[in-house]
């Protein structure tokens, strides 16, 4: 799970990301911020499409480490594991899932005129239906 920012999506720009590692089935949502509560948000809509995980793991940023954060993810019984602070290369699986679904958004700019969200559905549904499976 990562945030990346899409400036194109105007106050919706910060892009939370979760990606399944063992299908890698990618579900992002469009947020106004990377608050705890913005990134809570984002794991309710992952739960409701791809079920509840046994463990997530994310980077060390303060949505993340937050007492809300950690109490959410007791409340769902969900092991929560963080990587080693400033390496982000232990974070590699979303950060280039982030890459992909940021290079998607650019070729599928003719949906500007979509909502964010909307563009994330049609981008987020190629690539899990379309550009995995034919590789």
């Amino acid at each position: 799970m990562d945030v990346t920012h899409v400036p194109s999506f105007g106050r919706l720009s910060f892009v939370h990301v979760t990606i399944d590692t063992s299908s890698g089935f990618i579900t992002a949502t469009a947020q106004s911020s990377e608050t705890t509560g913005h990134s809570c948000r984002h794991l309710l809509i992952c739960f409701s499409i791809m079920g509840l995980p046994q463990a997530i793991k994310t980077d060390n940023g303060p949505a993340y480490t937050s007492n809300k954060f950690t109490k959410f993810c007791e409340h769902w019984n969900i092991n929560h594991t963080t990587g080693i602070p400033y390496n982000p290369q232990g974070q590699a699986v979303v950060e280039r899932a982030n890459g992909t679904l940021k290079k998607r958004l650019r070729k599928e700019k003719g949906g500007d005129k979509d909502p964010p969200q909307v563009q994330l559905a049609k981008t987020t549904f190629t690539l899990n239906f379309f550009e995995f499976f034919w590789l």
